[in-house]
């Protein structure tokens, strides 16, 4: 997949990834913590974080949740994740989740995956709407969203815990097969 500048692939993670995936998310850990309260939680050192991945992947294989690590061109270390998680069968929806590392960001890396994950979402999944919820604060990811064809639903109040248990509003985008 090419984003406006770059090639970019993105693929689920493995245990292999462990060591550069806590890398990412160490270099990152500030940026993330309030939005990623799990992730972060769950990094706290390498071990940790082997242990976190083979969750993630048996996430996968039972359908719960599917991370996805984002590299360009050809670098091997991830600049980024994408999840897909909250699935509802019955409607069929899901949420997706992303980050890209502050010094990669404004490329088009964020715009590009999320298309991916859209189509992931709707093709491999069989989803019918994903939705996205996003800080009111967060110009920045509103736009990805916008730009991915993701609608304004709405402003949901303290719908969203933080890792010091704050309950912060999100908006809430979503966007149909």
């Amino acid at each position: 997949m090419s984003s406006d500048r770059m090639e970019l692939s993105v693929l689920p993670i493995t245990l292999q990834d462990a060591p550069s995936f806590f890398s990412l998310i160490g270099q990152e850990r500030e940026n993330l913590v309030t939005y990623f309260p799990i992730t972060t939680g769950r990094t706290t050192d390498a071990s940790a974080c082997a242990d976190y991945v083979k969750d993630l992947i048996a996430q996968a294989v039972s359908g719960e949740t599917f991370c996805f690590l984002i590299r360009i061109e050809d670098q091997a270390d991830p600049v980024g994740a994408v999840f897909l998680k909250s699935f509802d069968r019955r409607v069929p929806k899901c949420e997706l989740a992303y980050f890209v590392s502050a010094q990669h960001q404004r490329n088009g890396i964020a715009t590009g995956a999320l298309a991916w994950a859209v189509d992931e979402a709707f093709h491999a999944h069989g989803m019918s709407k994903v939705f996205l919820r996003i800080d009111p604060d967060n110009v920045a990811s509103i736009r990805v969203a916008e730009k991915n064809g993701f609608a304004r639903e709405g402003l949901l109040r303290q719908d969203f815990r933080t890792s010091d248990d704050r309950l912060l509003d999100v908006i809430h985008f979503g966007k149909l097969r």
